[in-house]
């Protein structure tokens, strides 16, 4: 291994991104590759050699730009990139952010990148290729692993950026910024210098002007060694990666609202495979993972302590990692705290069962086998149902003997705070008929005008249609709501 990575520190520059391609997008890369290009050195270099590596392979190759419109002269930053790109005969996409562009609650460097990179996806994905080229190289890296080491980064983050992370690939990300300079000054490929690299405002830019020539003041190789540190723990985090897909395949139990982990489940897990799967979990309930640093895994891990039954993790994004019961549960975008809703169910023609999204009921003549359903009467429904999320006072009758209130019903069943917000209320005008929650139902058991269900809701040993135990002897006040 060592011998081929001398070998490849000795690559031409054109020669390393030919094997970068290779190596790490040869498929997608065949479909088309588009190249952000800021005007700087290394994305115009960038593009200068994939125009050369590409030209006459058929493979096509497209521009993109983003004008953040933060400083004076940025647009004539985007005029460069547009001009270059028709000097070389290709296809120009362009977008200039508006101030109002930028949301609040993130930094705006961060905010920056969201906003870029969801224009690249976007266009990537309208024109058909196969990958995004961005020009990050080796200078890049060691700032990207020093930056994360003061964050307190593990593994995962000193292994810094990946040549092929998809859609995203670096085929410089071997090549030092040194090289570069000498490669753009000898083709005579001009570039554009962003002034806002030369400020100490941001802190990327205070490491790389001061932190960086203090530590090769101390140590001449300490870029080598940084970047040997990255290769290593690139290594160790993959290894551990798979074990953690693997422990995540047999822990977690997929449920409409996410990913949940079962009491116990993780608890023979080792702690450093276990922090790759609340990064996996959170990535397959469609969040970026890249916004967890290790202050925000230890706040998931401390919900495994006992502790109140109820509890959720600090963690930035827009999904949500919670305690409920002892388990875990990794939620997708809106499910923690789903807005209230009111729907109309119209009368089905006899024998039609309809099955619209998962999360939205359905009324059909014919009883959905094995899942949660709450009975229509013969006499009741006929101009139609509705369903609704709970509402303050909303009592269900159980009985002749008795009704309940609803909320009363949720808290007995140990619901989750969400699935309680999310239960549905159904009923007709003559008044309530049954309640709905993922596993659960309640209503009478005759079933003679339909059944209202929950396409895709989990099937529940614990449904009870007609009575709920009202002691679950979980605490001294008999309620599970703290």
């Amino acid at each position: 291994m060592q011998k081929n990575r001398s070998k490849e520190a000795h690559l031409s520059i054109p020669e390393a991104v030919a094997q970068a391609l290779g190596r790490a997008a040869a498929g997608p890369a065949a479909r088309g590759i588009l190249v952000a290009c800021s005007g700087g050195l290394d994305s115009v270099c960038l593009l200068h050699l994939l125009a050369q590596r590409l030209a006459g392979s058929g493979t096509r190759l497209e521009v993109a730009h983003v004008d953040h419109g933060l400083r004076e002269g940025s647009a004539r930053d985007a005029g460069f990139c547009r001009r270059l790109a028709d000097d070389l005969g290709l296809a120009f996409h362009h977008l200039r952010l508006e101030p109002g562009a930028f949301g609040r609650g993130r930094g705006l460097q961060a905010e920056g990148r969201r906003l870029r990179r969801r224009f690249l996806e976007e266009t990537l994905a309208s024109r058909g290729l196969g990958a995004v080229a961005l020009g990050h190289h080796a200078d890049d890296q060691v700032e990207t692993v020093l930056f994360r080491l003061l964050r307190g980064a593990g593994p995962r983050g000193l292994a810094g950026m990946q040549e092929w992370a998809p859609p995203y690939l670096r085929p410089l990300l071997g090549v030092r910024r040194a090289g570069l300079e000498d490669l753009a000054r000898r083709q005579g490929w001009a570039h554009r210098e962003d002034p806002s690299n030369q400020t100490d405002r941001f802190a990327r830019n205070r490491l790389r002007r001061a932190a960086l020539p203090a530590l090769r003041a101390v140590h001449p190789g300490a870029d080598a060694a940084v970047l040997r540190l990255a290769r290593s723990s690139r290594e160790d985090d993959a290894c551990l990666s798979q074990l953690a897909r693997e422990a995540l395949g047999a822990a977690a139990v997929c449920e409409p609202e996410g990913l949940r982990f079962p009491r116990g489940a993780l608890a023979g897990v080792h702690p450093a495979v276990r922090r790759r799967v609340y990064l996996a979990a959170w990535e397959a309930v469609g969040c970026d993972p890249e916004v967890l640093e290790a202050r925000h895994l230890e706040s998931v891990e401390a919900l495994l302590a006992p502790g109140r039954a109820h509890r959720r993790a600090p963690l930035p994004g827009p999904g949500a990692v919670a305690s409920s019961y002892g388990e875990l549960w990794f939620l997708r975008p809106g499910a923690y705290g789903p807005a209230p809703r009111e729907l109309g169910l119209d009368a089905p023609e006899a024998g039609v069962g309809l099955c619209p999204a998962a999360d939205s009921p359905s009324w059909t003549r014919r009883r959905p086998p094995g899942v949660p359903a709450v009975a229509v009467p013969g006499d009741r429904g006929g101009g139609g149902l509705w369903a609704r999320t709970r509402r303050p006072g909303d009592r269900l009758e159980l009985g002749p003997e008795a009704g309940s209130k609803v909320k009363d019903l949720l808290m007995d069943a140990r619901l989750p705070r969400w699935r309680r917000a999310g239960a549905l209320v159904v009923g007709d005008a003559q008044g309530v008929l049954g309640l709905l929650a993922p596993g659960w139902a309640w209503g009478g058991e005759d079933g003679g005008g339909g059944w209202v269900w929950l396409p895709g809701a989990p099937a529940s040993q614990n449904a009870r249609r007609s009575r709920i135990l009202r002691e679950n002897r979980c605490c001294p006040a008999n309620r599970c709501d703290t």
